[in-house]
This record gives structure tokens, C-alpha cells and sequence, in this order.
């Protein structure tokens, strides 16, 4: 951008900024899930709305009510029903731009693979893992920075300047034009 030159954003990226609260929907019948281990991380925080249902019929009536900026979908639904809720979203035009994270809790056949791919091509899709990336990929896409399991001994501490040890196991994305 140059001086005196204006750029808007898209309508659905200005809704996102302006909402002060985030909402996450998290599709897992399996309290013991990873999914459900990331949803509990998320209530514990004032900034992120967290509804949890368990079937893709409740995740369809969910989306219907109100937009969500992030979905986590369990992949170890009964009868597929991690992929059907993936078909329902990507059949939803509005949810087009929204974010969808998904957790395993059992391998995937060629076949089940195959679909994932498919929607791949036309969702965000991010499929972590482990429980950390879980919900280090879900706190991406709800662009939050304080989501852990850590108590406040564990946490990090602040590096002291020229500390390059704070970068080990981070992804680091550098966005430069020259």
C-alpha cells in the first residue's frame, strides 16, 4: 500500500475482527477424545464460546443457528460420522471460509482417506496429529496465543534479548516483499 491509497478487507475477515468473542464448534461423541481434551482447553477461556454436540445432525442444526470460526471434528464418529459432518460443511456455502480442524482417534481406511482429500481441495482443513498440535492448529484459526495445559510454573519464560532457544520447535512464518 502506498501513502494516501485504501484497502478494505472482505466482509467476512471484517466480521471476524470486530467480534470480540470467538466460537468454536467441536463435533465429538467421546468425552476421552482428543477433541474432547481441546474443547476443555478452550472453555476455560472468557474469549472463546465453545458448543459441543456429538452427531452430525446436531453439528448441521449448530451451524444453521450461527456462524462458527473454527470447527474440530472427531474423525472416530460411529458409522463416519466425522466425515459426513465434513461433507454437510462443505455443502454449506457460508461455512465456506471457516476453518475446520480435525482429530482422530482411530487409523483411517484408503477409502476414508480418499474423501478427506477430496475436501481438502475445497475447506480449510488442518489435520494435526497430536493433542498439542490439536490445539495449537485450533488456536490458529480462533487467533489465540494463551490456550495450554501448562500451570504457571511450567510456563515459558519471557526470553532475554538475542535468546534464540524461544524459536526451537516453533513455526515461524515470515511475510516480506523485498
Amino acid at each position: 500500500l502506498t501513502a494516501g491509497s485504501s484497502f478494505s478487507l472482505p466482509l467476512h475477515l471484517e466480521a471476524f475482527i470486530e467480534r470480540g468473542k470467538r466460537r468454536l464448534l467441536v463435533v465429538t461423541d467421546d468425552n476421552g477424545s482428543q477433541s474432547a481434551a481441546v474443547a476443555e482447553r478452550f472453555e476455560a477461556l472468557d474469549e472463546v464460546e465453545v458448543e459441543i454436540v456429538g452427531t452430525p445432525d446436531d453439528a448441521a442444526a449448530a451451524i444453521a443457528r450461527h456462524p462458527f470460526d473454527c470447527v474440530l471434528v472427531d474423525l472416530g464418529l460411529p458409522d463416519g460420522g466425522g466425515l459426513e459432518v465434513l461433507r454437510r460443511i462443505r455443502g454449506r456455502k457460508r461455512m465456506r471460509h471457516t476453518p475446520v480442524v480435525v482429530g482422530r482417534s482411530n487409523e483411517l481406511s484408503a477409502r476414508e482417506e480418499a474423501r478427506i482429500t477430496r475436501y481438502e481441495d475445497t475447506l480449510t482443513l488442518s489435520r494435526p496429529q497430536t493433542l498439542e498440535d490439536l490445539v495449537d492448529a485450533t488456536a490458529v484459526f480462533l487467533h489465540r496465543s494463551d490456550v495450554g495445559g501448562l500451570s504457571a510454573s511450567e510456563q515459558p519464560r519471557d526470553p532475554a534479548p538475542g535468546d534464540e532457544q524461544v524459536f526451537v520447535d516453533r513455526r515461524i512464518l515470515i511475510v516480506d516483499d523485498d
